[in-house]
C-alpha cells in the first residue's frame, strides 16, 4: 500500500493529502512500511510537505497550495509529523536519512510556530525519537528543538496538562 500512497503526497488537494498522510502514518507503524517508504522516495515527499507549509507560513504566499490549507493545515501538519515520527521507530528507522534532509531544522521551526496541543504532542514524540544518539541530540540542540521542548514543558506544567507533560518528560529523559 505504501507504493500507492506515496504519489498522493504530491497532490495539492488538502483533503486527499490529509487522508493519504493518515493512512500512511498508520502503515508506518510497521517495519516493512518503513522500508517501503524509503524505496518509494516517500521520505523526501514528507519533508517537502513540512518545508512547503513552513515556507507558506513564513512568506505568506500561496505556493501551489489551495485556499483549503488555511482550514486544514494543522491537521495535515500533525499527520505529516506523525508519519515522520513513525518513520523514526526501530527497527528500520529512517533517522539518518531524515536528518540528512534537515529534520532537526524542520523540528526547530515547527517548535517556534507550534499549532496547539495535538501538534505539540506529535512534535515532542518526534524530537524524542530524533534524538536517539548524542550526535543527533547535538543537532536538535543547535536547531533549538530542545529549547522548544523545555518551553512546552513550562507552559503545560502551568496549565496542568499531564499528557503533554509526560511526553515532554519522556523526551528530556
Amino acid at each position: 500500500f505504501v507504493a500507492l500512497l506515496v504519489p498522493l503526497l504530491d497532490k495539492t488537494n488538502m483533503r486527499l493529502l490529509d487522508l493519504a498522510l493518515s493512512i500512511l502514518a498508520n502503515l508506518l507503524l510497521e517495519p516493512l512500511a518503513r522500508q517501503q517508504i524509503v524505496e518509494e522516495g516517500g521520505l523526501q515527499k514528507l519533508t517537502a510537505i513540512l518545508q512547503n507549509i513552513e515556507v507558506h507560513r513564513r512568506q505568506k504566499i500561496w505556493l501551489r497550495i489551495t485556499f483549503d490549507i488555511f482550514f486544514q493545515e494543522p491537521s495535515v501538519l500533525c499527520r505529516a509529523w506523525r508519519a515522520v515520527s513513525n518513520c523514526l521507530q526501530s527497527p528500520h528507522s529512517c533517522l539518518a536519512l531524515l536528518h540528512m534532509q534537515g529534520l532537526a531544522s524542520l523540528l526547530g521551526k515547527a517548535f517556534t510556530r507550534q499549532d496547539g496541543d495535538a501538534v505539540a504532542q506529535v512534535l515532542v514524540r518526534c524530537a524524542r525519537l530524533a534524538g536517539e544518539t548524542s550526535q543527533n541530540k547535538a543537532l536538535l540542540l543547535q536547531e533549538g528543538v530542545l529549547a522548544g521542548v523545555a518551553e512546552l514543558a513550562m507552559i503545560h506544567n502551568e496549565n496542568g496538562d499531564s499528557s503533554l507533560a509526560r511526553a515532554v518528560a519522556k523526551c528530556l529523559a
